[in-house]
């Protein structure tokens, strides 16, 4: 899939990086995939100290792991963050689902005292619509499933990324922002959108689309949060859109998304083809000073 993140046969491993260490990369320890070409650590995510060792515990996703349901179902583990070992793991519903393609760390969401995940399936079939992708959200202690949310349209691979935006609704549960990278927006495919869900019920808080006129596709493919940039106190949302036109095919693209108006605060363009800048995004506080 176009959409497809990560490496085949990659491993998950934590490392301690310290500036003030002699030996910054000291390796904790590690644990390799235990099927091949099952996409292992393509996500991971990080969701507080689950099972009470003082340690922080994650996530970790194989979107294209086999598993009972079928090739390609997906699988997440959580993993204790000081030993490697597996916590708890589930599995897709439906083969070619890919469970697992995207992570995000959410606050309490069903009030039982510990952090719980959010999973995106962004190839899972939603009434008869291929690919219109769907996000879970599990409980952080046990895995068990407390509800989903689910793509709009066929090929949109809703669940392609995810992130936590904190409480934006001010009713104590955390938001969640969500990309659907092949979304059709107007007459064009694969311009994509984005969505931001309230995390008590799947409201939508906000939502913004690429610009279908100025070239931009794989709009949401890569979420991160960012700073307030609007001036309305809340974090905005940093967008990439790795296949955009603006410098040629694949130069790529990003923007920031006001996350209670969903409008549009800037855009970055890519300058050349195939650099698909917004393939991956993150944010890096104030750097030159300017607030």
């Amino acid at each position: 899939s176009t959409f497809a993140h990560g490496m085949m046969n990659a491993y998950a491993a934590v490392w301690r990086a310290a500036l003030t260490r002699s030996d910054p990369e000291t390796l904790i320890w590690m644990q390799t995939a235990t099927q091949n070409a099952s996409s292992q650590g393509a996500a991971v995510a990080r969701l507080g100290d689950v099972d009470g060792d003082g340690v922080i515990d994650f996530a970790v996703g194989a979107p294209d792991h086999d598993g009972a349901a079928g090739t390609d179902c997906g699988r997440v583990e959580l993993r204790s963050g000081g030993t490697g070992q597996i916590i708890w793991s589930m599995e897709g519903a439906a083969a070619g689902d890919r469970f697992g393609a995207a992570l995000a760390g959410m606050g309490d969401l069903n009030m039982d005292g510990l952090p719980d995940l959010a999973v995106g399936a962004p190839s899972t079939m939603i009434s008869g619509m291929i690919d219109a992708g769907r996000v879970s959200i599990l409980s952080g202690s046990n895995g068990i499933f407390i509800r989903a949310f689910d793509g709009a349209a066929a090929s949109e691979f809703f669940g392609s990324s995810l992130v936590s935006m904190g409480d934006l609704g001010i009713d104590g549960i955390d938001d969640l922002a969500v990309g659907a990278p092949g979304a059709t927006v107007g007459m064009t495919a694969g311009v994509g959108r984005i969505a931001i869900l309230s995390g008590q019920d799947g409201a939508v808080i906000s939502s913004a689309g690429g610009d279908e006129n100025g070239g931009e596709l794989a709009f949401g493919f890569a979420l991160a949060r960012a700073a307030d940039r609007d001036g309305d106190m809340l974090p905005d949302l940093l967008v990439g859109a790795p296949a955009s036109l603006y410098g040629g095919t694949d130069s790529g693209g990003m923007a920031m998304i006001g996350s209670q108006s969903g409008l549009r605060l800037g855009t970055i363009q890519g300058t050349s083809p195939n650099d698909r800048l917004g393939h991956a995004v993150a944010t890096w506080g104030d750097q030159t000073g300017d607030g």
